[in-house]
């Protein structure tokens, strides 16, 4: 553990927790995260997807696990694993509603995308709106697009240099 090489000391770490396997429960939480300590986020995302599935329910392994998956770019298995933790979990999580919307967008799902985010005001606030127009732009509709944000920003007026700075940011980007 005192090792100066930190490269080292977190390979062991993440050898001696695949070592215990079954025999301590949050083993493949802890690799997991020694995994993404080493950037090996692939391996990360099986250990937590695991230990997801089979441990109780906590909100924030299922963040972990849903930021480690938009991060890779594997949009289906994070439309998966939101819609799993939407299941066990109908509280308003801003990020499981993000991660739904980004998967569902960046699949090329645009009018799901959007319908997502609708009526998630209580969650997500104005980014709720935003978010819409982004799908709703991509999807070809522009003037629906920069409606819904006009009407964003006058739902909004404390937040409207926010909203006009995710817009413009969004607006331009092909991958959310």
């Amino acid at each position: 553990m005192h090792h100066p090489d930190t490269i080292q000391v977190l390979r062991r770490i993440a050898a001696d927790l695949a070592a215990a396997g079954r025999s301590y429960p949050k083993a493949p939480l802890f690799e997991a995260y020694a995994r993404l300590a080493l950037g090996e986020r692939e391996h990360a995302a099986a250990l937590l997807t695991r230990y997801v599935v089979e441990n109780e329910y906590q909100a924030r392994h299922y963040a972990l696990l849903c930021e480690n998956l938009y991060v890779l770019g594997d949009y289906i298995s994070l439309l998966l694993i939101s819609r799993e933790w939407a299941a066990r979990d109908s509280s308003c999580w801003e990020d499981r509603a993000y991660y739904l919307w980004a998967a569902l967008h960046n699949m090329g799902r645009y009018a799901d995308a959007a319908r997502s985010v609708q009526g998630q005001e209580d969650c997500l606030g104005w980014r709720a709106g935003v978010y819409e127009a982004k799908s709703l732009l991509a999807d070809g509709h522009i003037d629906q697009a920069e409606s819904l944000v006009i009407r964003t920003e006058q739902r909004f007026p404390d937040q409207v240099l926010q909203i006009h700075r995710l817009w413009e940011q969004l607006r331009v980007q092909d991958v959310v």
